[in-house]
C-alpha cells in the first residue's frame, strides 16, 4: 500500500489542506483547527497508536547517549467504500 500526501485548497472552505493519498486514493485530510492544532479526518482510519520514546534521526552526535523523546502518532489507514447513514458511517 502506497501513502503520500497532497498539500491543496479545501473545495469549500478555500484553507490549505494535506491530502493523505493511498494508492492514489484520498484516505483521509489534515486541516488546520484553531491557532495552535490540527484535525485528521478519516472514515478509512484502522488503528491509531502513540509510538512512545520516538526519537527520530541523528544527526550530530554531540557525544549525549540519547535524545530527548519526540511525540509521535502512527495511523494507519484500511481503506474500503463506505456510505454514511444517518450518524453512522457503514463500510460496505
Amino acid at each position: 500500500m502506497s501513502v503520500e500526501l497532497r498539500i491543496t485548497k479545501h473545495a469549500i472552505t478555500g484553507v490549505n489542506i494535506v491530502e493523505v493519498l493511498v494508492d492514489g486514493n484520498v484516505a483521509g485530510i489534515i486541516y488546520p483547527n484553531g491557532q495552535k492544532a490540527i484535525k485528521i479526518i478519516s472514515a478509512h482510519i484502522k488503528d491509531t497508536e502513540v509510538e512512545d520514546k520516538f526519537f527520530g534521526t541523528l544527526i550530530e552526535d554531540k557525544g549525549e547517549k540519547e535524545w530527548p523523546p519526540i511525540p509521535a502518532v502512527r495511523i494507519s489507514f484500511e481503506p474500503s467504500p463506505y456510505t454514511i447513514i444517518g450518524r453512522k458511517i457503514i463500510k460496505l
